[in-house]
Order: C-alpha cells, then structure tokens, then sequence
C-alpha cells in the first residue's frame, strides 16, 4: 500500500484467466468459427490480470498500460468497453474493433483523474469475436497501515504459566485505523480492537498460555474496516 501506481505494477507478476461475463455468437462477427482455445476461456489474455491504482492525488492524471494477448491461432478481433465512468478513458482502440495476430498483443492505455480521495471500482469490459470478459480495474483510496511485524516470537514458557510480548504498533497509513486482531488459543492478544489516527502508536500484547507441551503457533489476523487483512504470528 505504500507503493505509487506504477511501483505497484512494477513488483506484480500474478496472472490469472479473467471473468468471462457472456458467450457470443461467433457466426455474427467471423469467418473462423472454431478455436483451439477452450471455451472456458477467453481468446485474449490480459496483461495485467488487474488494474490498480493507489496513492494519488485528486485533479491529477495517472496511467497504466493494458496488453491483451490474442493466444489463438488465427487473428482474433478485440474492443473495449468502459462502462459507468466519468473520471476513467482508454486511449487505443476503445469502440472499435481491430485485428490482431496470433501471438501479437493489442494495446491499450488507461487514464484515470480522480476527483476525491476516496475508492473508484470502474468497469472495463472486453469484447471478443466469442465473449465478453471483465478486466478488474480498481483506485484505492486512502488506507491505515498498521507496522506489526511479520512474526510475533515468544519465549519458552512452562505448561499451564503465561508469557507475553508487546509491540509498539503505529499507523503509517494514511487514513485512521478502526481494525479488530484475533488469535486462537494457546495465544490470546490485548486489545482485541481499537482505533488509531494517522501517526498515532499503541501497545499490543500477545500473550502465550499452553496447555500442552511442543511447539505453537497461530494465525494472528488483522481485520482493517475497510477490508482489508493481515496474519502472521
């Protein structure tokens, strides 16, 4: 969350099949009516799999680029269609269709200019000669950022006695941070909940009660209000 837009792209390397939203009639639009790309998916290949933008500024401008990969044999036609947006366009081929080779990409870029410091969930639909399939775009708006440490190590400590651990916790974020944290027993943690400002730091104590002998661990999750969480322990 602390990354620009662009460092955010830069350091995501996840792909994933998109949506598929509608099956078309092919018979409407091409000649090639068989594929060897399976029906259950799409015969462009997004790159990226998401879009992302976060930590912007309201009035300005940001970009991000948009590949998509014809992974048929044939040249396939692909088109955008940017619904329910004013603060959202795509500069390429948007409302019009265009061939691509097998292999090629088609390139896009998207431009968005926020107006608030707040969540955008624009839709970006693509369109093929054989589906419609979804594009995830997404603006993150403002965000607490809690800096607990990845892991939590406690001491050795005999059965049924207690040992604890605690850690200074700051919002980092830039937003306030109204969250909850839960754990599973042998461990417990203190406070359960809380709010904290932009800035602000706060105690946080876990605390480790076994009842058996051997090694424990568990899951220590942070629930944000937005959200968002995290684990570790």
């Amino acid at each position: 969350m602390s990354q620009s837009t662009m460092e955010r792209l830069a350091n995501n390397d996840e792909m994933h099949e998109p949506r598929i939203l509608e099956l078309l009639d092919m018979s409407k639009t091409t000649h090639h009516k068989f594929s060897l790309v399976d029906m259950d998916q799409p015969l462009f290949q997004p790159y990226p799999s998401e879009l992302v933008f976060q930590n912007f500024t309201p009035a300005q401008t940001y970009t991000l680029p948009l590949r998509l990969h014809n992974i048929d044999k044939v040249s396939r036609q692909v088109k955008l269609e940017l619904q329910d947006s004013e603060f959202f366009h795509v500069v390429g081929t948007e409302g019009t269709s265009s061939k691509v080779a097998p292999g090629l990409f088609a390139t896009f870029t998207v431009f968005f200019t926020p107006q608030e410091n707040k969540d955008y969930h624009p839709r970006l639909v693509c369109v093929t000669e054989r589906e419609r399939f979804e594009v995830p775009v997404r603006a993150i708006g403002p965000r607490a950022i809690l800096d607990f440490r990845d892991s939590i190590n406690l001491p050795v400590c005999p059965v049924k006695a207690a040992t604890e651990r605690t850690q200074l916790v700051r919002n980092i974020g830039n937003s306030q941070a109204k969250f909850k944290l839960e754990t599973n027993s042998p461990f417990s943690v203190t406070p359960s909940c809380g709010t904290l400002d932009v800035g602000e730091s706060m105690q946080v104590t876990v605390v480790f009660n076994p009842m058996t002998i051997g090694d424990h661990s568990q899951d220590l999750l942070l629930h944000y209000h937005t959200g968002e969480k995290n684990s570790g322990l």
